[in-house]
């Protein structure tokens, strides 16, 4: 992937191997992007269009490792060239999906664009649903540089030059290699585990639903909800920890939390970004919480 300037040019962005995706070429001094992000209940969501077409809703997903997904009907309509049909696990349980992907195209976001070496679409995603956005794009295309998600300001702020110091205040490293997600630690009583931003998760805190006897409570979990899936859906249990969740310098005391079957690891969602600002740095492995 990589970015292009449409007033001022800048660095192609390459993707982090996360994705096998083309070589960048430096051009002049890059200036910084602003997104301007919208919600789609607590998820970020963004306005793109493709080669010319109307302007569509995406949501914003560090969650989510594929570059873009988009809905098999809107897909349909703006005419991409078809290249195969892939095979995709469902969140670890033994389920696949088809995928059928395209070739790359050119994203427009208004005062940039983003340009994919390839786009999917599922032929069963909720996307279909015609009260969701028509896509979801990967938080991780926006690599090298720094993004910076500031819920705040209800932007996302991508500089391709900015680099984040291992010595400022409030610095996480990332581990890129052995995790789905760059992945950081979490201490959850005491007990140290790798998680992850998940901008589509509405909850502090989700954990795998295997951890759930590991912890003391002052609530014991119960299932309160459903979580929607791609083709599946799952119970949500709910608890209130008796200990405390360390995050790098922050501390959330006795927090409730979320527990789902099948996630690879902890989940950092959106209510925890709303209340601490985020900037990550992929090429360097650092994130920090300001």
């Amino acid at each position: 992937m990589r970015l292009l300037q449409t007033k001022t040019k800048f660095p192609r962005i390459l993707l982090s191997t996360l994705f096998a995706l083309t070589t960048a070429i430096s051009t002049a001094d890059a200036t910084p992007n602003s997104i301007k992000l919208g919600k789609f209940g607590s998820r970020p969501t963004t306005e793109i269009s493709i080669n010319g077409s109307e302007p569509f809703t995406v949501i914003i997903d560090t969650g989510f490792s594929g570059g873009l997904m988009l809905d098999k009907t809107l897909m349909q309509t703006l005419d991409l060239t078809y290249i195969n049909t892939t095979q995709m696990q469902n969140m670890g349980k033994g389920k696949v999906m088809a995928i059928d992907n395209y070739r790359g195209e050119t994203l427009d976001f208004g005062n940039f664009s983003l340009e994919l070496d390839s786009i999917s679409s599922h032929n069963k995603s909720i996307l279909a649903s015609t009260d969701m956005p028509k896509g979801v794009l990967s938080a991780w295309a926006l690599s090298p540089g720094t993004f910076t998600l500031d819920y705040a300001n209800n932007t996302l702020i991508h500089d391709s030059e900015k680099r984040l110091d291992a010595g400022q205040q409030g610095i996480l490293p990332l581990e890129t290699e052995q995790q789905m997600f760059p992945s950081f630690d979490v201490n959850i009583d005491g007990q140290v585990f790798k998680g992850h931003l998940d901008t589509g998760s509405p909850s502090v805190i989700t954990l795998p639903l295997a951890l759930k006897d590991k912890f003391e409570y002052q609530q014991a979990p119960k299932i309160t909800g459903k979580a929607r899936m791609p083709g599946r859906k799952l119970d949500i249990w709910s608890g209130k920890l008796k200990g405390d969740v360390t995050i790098g310098q922050v501390r959330l005391d006795s927090p409730e939390v979320k527990f789902l079957d099948g996630i690879p690891g902890v989940n950092i969602g959106s209510a925890f970004i709303k209340n601490h600002k985020v900037s990550v740095d992929i090429e360097n492995k650092l994130m920090r919480l300001h």
